[in-house]
């Protein structure tokens, strides 16, 4: 019986196009997971800059009031109307006090 000398390359092409079209399941999983991952991760970090935010507002809105503090706290206004509030406070009149715990908090 002779052998076809194009089978193996048939096999490859087959699996590549089969590959290319469908995809590894396994990876798809694996990207699927990631992208997961990443999307917490982001959601977080925008949470953290909204609450860095509105706490350099709050402690503008206290501060002696002069030119480039009123400048500040407009320009921190509006990147909080950009970025919205946070959902949760940082605490700045503990830190304003030096109050060990709220530093490390």
């Amino acid at each position: 019986m002779k052998r076809d000398k194009k089978q193996p390359i048939r096999l490859m092409a087959s699996l590549l196009c089969a590959g290319m079209m469908g995809g590894c399941s396994h990876l798809g999983v694996k990207r699927e997971n990631s992208e997961k991952k990443l999307n917490v991760t982001l959601a977080a970090l925008e949470e953290e800059s909204r609450a860095l935010t509105t706490a350099v507002v709050d402690v503008l809105s206290v501060a002696p009031s002069n030119a480039p503090t009123a400048l500040a706290l407009e320009l921190a206004k509006h990147d909080q109307q950009i970025e919205g509030v946070s959902a949760a406070r940082i605490n700045v009149g503990a830190l304003m006090g030096a109050d060990p715990a709220a530093v490390e908090s």
